[in-house]
């Protein structure tokens, strides 16, 4: 018997939570602080517009007052990469380790996003 290829659609998580690029970097920061976040989409009426990862943040500086001041916006990854759900995790995993990215977003139509977040090692579009 051939084992059936997992899809992304069946590992992901399905409501992930998101931020508004008008959320300021320290509303992320304790969002993704409290609830153990390390990349959250970034959805502006519906669509996806961005990742936002706490490398960024700790890049940026998290404590320092001027940038937790500053748009999440500002300072997101733009275009993530995304996937299909329907699409094998093993390749999901291959693109992930080649483009040397941490998570990857299921987007189910052009420029839309419900978001769903792929898991299990998987995750999508954010390098860190």
């Amino acid at each position: 018997m051939v084992a059936r290829a997992t899809t992304v659609e069946e590992v992901m998580t399905t409501d992930p939570s998101t931020l508004s690029p008008t959320a300021t970097v320290g509303e992320a920061h304790e969002i993704m602080t409290t609830n153990g976040f390390r990349h959250l989409p970034v959805v502006a009426e519906g669509v996806l517009v961005g990742i936002l990862t706490m490398t960024d943040i700790g890049h940026l500086g998290a404590k320092i007052p001027e940038i937790r001041a500053r748009t999440v916006g500002d300072v997101m990854t733009r275009n993530p990469i995304t996937i299909a759900p329907s699409e094998r995790v093993e390749v999901a995993a291959g693109q992930m380790a080649v483009r040397k990215v941490h998570c990857h977003h299921d987007v189910r139509s052009p420029g839309r996003s419900r978001p769903e977040s792929a898991r299990a090692g998987l995750a999508l579009g954010a390098r860190s």
